[in-house]
């Protein structure tokens, strides 16, 4: 029964995440930050390369991953308690789960900054790769 809880939640979590990339796209309206509400649209992509670094890191990081991870773990650790999995979560773990959550959410806005479409490609920082097109002999 564990496994269906696991695989229900794994099924949840793209929408999950899509609806909640909806949220942050209201949250960041009275901000002047314009992201449409649907985050599969290419205007979506084209909203997250118009922003800054410290912007992209805060908001596409902490925000949309970080928080992002933290609301579908403690969805799943409330399916769990409630069918009996597992002991209810206490609030004197979810502030270290918020946390963990918000501080690898940073760490991947850092690192999705540093190799996605606003920093240098990864092939670009390895030369001598031999998969690199653009190779150097």
């Amino acid at each position: 029964m564990r496994f269906v809880v696991s695989v229900i939640a794994g099924v949840l979590i793209a929408p999950l995440f899509a609806v909640w990339g909806g949220i942050i796209a209201i949250l960041l309206r009275p901000f002047g930050i314009r992201f449409p509400l649907l985050i599969w649209r290419p205007a979506y992509g084209q909203a997250v390369q118009r922003l800054n670094r410290w912007e992209f890191i805060i908001i596409w990081g902490a925000v949309f991953f970080g928080a992002g991870l933290f609301f579908t773990t403690e969805i799943l650790r409330y399916l769990e308690s409630t069918l009996g999995f597992r002991h209810p979560v206490s609030s004197d773990e979810r502030i270290p789960n918020l946390i963990s959550s918000l501080g690898s959410g940073v760490l991947f806005g850092c690192m999705a900054w540093k190799y996605g479409p606003h920093g240098k490609p990864l092939g670009a920082q390895f030369d001598d790769l031999s998969i690199n097109p653009n190779r150097q002999e």
